[in-house]
């Protein structure tokens, strides 16, 4: 096994929910892949300071200065909760035996003491750090002083450090962002977002356990709630006070955004929960009220986010918008995107409210985050997310236009589930241009009888073939011939059948599937609901292997097509000016090996699918 140094893709931050001053990590971006084996167990040894934490995959294991450590998710919010876990002895010990964790290996000089501890710390803000002005100021009785700089990758934060180290290891530390969005970054919804001056300190107790001393949520600072709205089916939302910059609640609109924020979100959050129902859904969060956070815009909170709980709550950074635009998503208004941000977070409680989760359990983060992307599609003011730089359409993980990520062959061959979040979002846009709202509260419904949850690929394609109406097989050939041909994204807002008819496929990324040669053979491993797909062209033998249903898809010059289902060693003639798609589906779980020849023999001993 490889194991990368410190290369983590995920992102989170540090949130209040909306039922107490818990501090809770959140991650919205990046899972492990699905089915990984664990490597070390769950059990916490007396290293670990009596704490059981979850057990990692392989997949989560990152070398940090030589050391073992794995960034890990959760279920404590929707899509997990990111955290950072150290080997020691053998087991997965929390972020907070950082010095056990430091002395248990070999030794290392105060440099490189700073950087692995800064790593570790900074795990639940930003990620995938790069390190310069470094300088250490010795001193044999406080302990050493090591200023540094970092940059992280995820969102491109940058921060200033200060630590002291002495023989026990990491004495205290604090970092204060000075910059955000800086090059080389990719864009993530969550982890910190915070306007420089954003700071966290740390400081070692008597147990030598390093723990945060910063609490930017602490209880005697609970913000008030300034204003509430109430839905037709008498539901509350309240909106309370976070953000210092933004002016009290007032009788009347002023037209000055600053002192008309809180009225505005109330009003937006109210829109977007009617809309909801207008779809067919209802709210089944207990309770009579919900509360929407407008959290401060130098706090450590999210862009936008949700935690789950059994209490209807969404957090906003009152500079969300502002957010977004340094990280490359844009919207065509402010307002409107706030509306989208806010309809986002609320389905997310619309999904809670569905789900019967117990234990551990999660939603599937391609179900939760997929669906609750594509739904910016459908609303009133879905005119907002039409546009190239629209989250909905970024090229990162954040938008449907990321699934096909450097390698769309690699993407559709591995299942557009499996280990995805937003970016399911290209799957769930030809799910509902196939099947539209009722089947999509139908799929919510789901939820409430055990799927899909987790990563549980089985779980969540019988809840999809469930509210289809069909085998999963066919919404998987659905988008594969979307994707190829780029239709099927077309609708009105469910909202009113008379609002604008818009075709979300005009700015989707199309999958330019492979040529294949007469006399060629293409193989391939197929993921959890994978499919492989390849161009023919002319006449010749059409072969088959594997486990998998075959499809040849014909593109006709007037822009009409036709699909079959076909079996192996079929002669096929592709006409002048058409053109033809072998197309294979792996409906299952787990992985195949699969191939398509063209006009060439068959090994004596390929498997013969389909006769």
């Amino acid at each position: 096994m490889t194991v990368p140094e410190d290369h983590s893709v995920l992102s989170s931050v540090r949130i209040r929910t909306a039922i107490s001053a818990m501090i809770v990590v959140l991650l919205c971006i990046g899972t492990s892949g699905a089915g990984a084996v664990p490597v070390l167990p769950a059990a916490a040894g007396p290293e670990c300071g009596g704490d059981v934490v979850e057990h990692a995959s392989e997949s989560d294991v990152r070398l940090v200065e030589g050391r073992t450590t794995a960034v890990t998710t959760s279920t404590v919010v929707l899509g997990g909760a990111r955290q950072r876990l150290l080997d020691i002895g053998g087991d997965w010990c929390p972020a907070s035996t950082l010095n056990v964790w430091l002395a248990a290996g070999p030794a290392l000089d105060t440099v490189a003491t700073a950087r692995a501890a800064a790593t570790v710390l900074a795990t639940p803000y930003f990620v995938e750090l790069t390190f310069t002005d470094m300088a250490v100021v010795e001193n044999a009785v406080t302990g050493d002083v090591v200023t540094m700089r970092t940059h992280a990758t995820s969102n491109g934060v940058v921060a200033d450090w200060s630590m002291t180290i002495d023989a026990a290891g990491v004495k205290d530390a604090r970092w204060t962002a000075v910059d955000f969005a800086v090059p080389p970054l990719e864009p993530q919804g969550t982890g910190l977002t915070a306007l420089p001056g954003a700071t966290m300190g740390y400081a070692r107790d008597v147990d030598g356990f390093v723990h945060e001393t910063s609490d930017p949520f602490a209880a005697e600072d609970q913000p008030e709630i300034v204003t509430r709205g109430t839905a037709s089916d008498g539901f509350e939302i309240l909106v309370s006070a976070g953000d210092t910059t933004v002016s009290p609640d007032i009788e009347e609109d002023t037209g000055i955004r600053e002192a008309d924020f809180y009225r505005d979100v109330r009003d937006w959050s109210v829109d977007n929960y009617e809309e909801f129902l207008l779809w067919g859904m209802d709210n089944r969060m207990p309770g009579n009220e919900g509360t929407v956070f407008v959290d401060d815009s130098l706090s450590l909170f999210c862009i936008a986010c949700t935690v789950s709980t059994s209490t209807f709550n969404v957090h906003l950074s009152s500079q969300a918008v502002y957010f977004q635009s340094q990280l490359g998503m844009h919207y065509t208004d402010e307002q409107l995107g706030f509306r989208t941000i806010l309809g986002h977070e609320i389905f997310h409680n619309f999904q809670h409210g569905y789900a019967a989760l117990t234990g551990n359990q999660s939603l599937s983060a391609a179900f939760a985050e997929g669906t609750a992307r594509m739904q910016e599609a459908l609303h009133l003011y879905s005119e907002a997310s039409y546009i190239p730089g629209s989250p909905l359409y970024q090229r990162s993980a954040e938008g449907c236009n990321g699934f096909q990520g450097n390698s769309p062959d690699k993407a559709f061959g591995d299942g557009p589930l499996n280990g995805r979040a937003e970016d399911a979002c290209l799957f769930w846009m030809s799910w509902y241009g196939r099947h539209g709202v009722r089947k999509l509260v139908r799929l919510l419904e789901e939820s409430a009888v055990g799927g899909p949850t987790d990563d549980d690929f089985s779980m969540t394609a019988d809840s999809i073939a469930a509210a289809a109406g069909r085998p999963l097989e066919r919404d998987l050939l659905s988008f594969a011939v979307s994707s190829i041909v780029g239709f099927g994204h077309g609708w009105r807002s469910p909202s009113d059948e008379f609002s604008t008819y818009r075709d979300w496929g005009a700015h989707l990324a199309r999958w330019h599937v492979r040529q294949l040669p007469v006399g060629n053979r293409y193989d391939r491993t197929l993921g959890d609901g994978g499919i492989m797909a390849a161009e023919i062209t002319g006449t010749a033998a059409l072969d088959f292997r594997g486990p998998v249903e075959a499809h040849l898809l014909v593109l006709t010059p007037l822009g009409s097509w036709h699909v079959e289902e076909i079996s192996s060693r079929r002669q096929v003639h592709v006409k002048d000016g058409d053109r033809a798609f072998a197309v294979l589906i792996h409906p299952e779980a787990g992985s195949v090996s699969a191939t398509i020849m063209w006009g060439m023999s068959p090994n004596a001993g390929d498997e013969v699918v389909g006769g």
